[in-house]
């Protein structure tokens, strides 16, 4: 039981609904207002530090639930960018403390499966640099920019297309002989 689970007397694999009870249960009965001033209501006010504390943590831990190892959150990350869950894999991902070259080449394989190819580039290439002899991370980083560059080239024939010179500008099909 972790020192949040102990301090809030919950079991570790509380939910958020038994957790919030057991917080105010607590709340109401260690609520320094309840106490005259002197020693009891600074030690009340220590014990709502604590208990406020770990309820932040546990709540937050409950919307996000992250798998014990690195190891296992990157499988995870990986089953969930598969699967299309891109929303929770960067929830997960962003509660990771660890900047990686793992980490970056889920967070560009992600950012690439958005279609975000311009910031996936960036992210596989950190990856790329932070793990120069791994090969899946080059091929990632090799799609992503050909991903991009086509993007852009779209992007700059659909403007051509679009462009409409002015009437003086135009050429004529018929030229009129003076």
């Amino acid at each position: 039981m972790t020192e949040y689970h102990r301090i809030l007397n919950v079991p570790e694999n509380a939910g958020k609904s038994e957790i919030r009870t057991s917080y105010r249960l607590l709340a109401r009965k260690w609520h320094p207002d309840r106490f005259q001033e002197g020693p009891e209501r600074a030690w009340a006010e220590k014990q709502m530090i604590e208990i406020n504390q770990a309820y932040n943590a546990l709540i937050n831990r409950c919307k996000v639930h992250l798998p014990a190892s690195s190891g296992e959150r990157f499988k995870e990350v990986r089953l969930l960018i598969e699967a299309g869950q891109l929303s929770r894999a960067r929830q997960l991902m962003c509660a990771m403390d660890e900047r990686s070259a793992e980490w970056n080449f889920h967070f560009g394989q992600m950012l690439l499966k958005r279609n975000d190819y311009e910031k996936a580039v960036v992210y596989l290439k950190i990856a790329v640099r932070q793990a120069p002899q791994n090969e899946e991370y080059k091929r990632s980083l090799e799609k992503a920019e050909t991903l991009y560059n086509k993007k852009r080239l779209g992007s700059v024939l659909k403007k051509l297309r679009d462009f409409h010179l002015p009437k003086k500008f135009k050429r004529s099909a018929v030229h009129k002989d003076g």
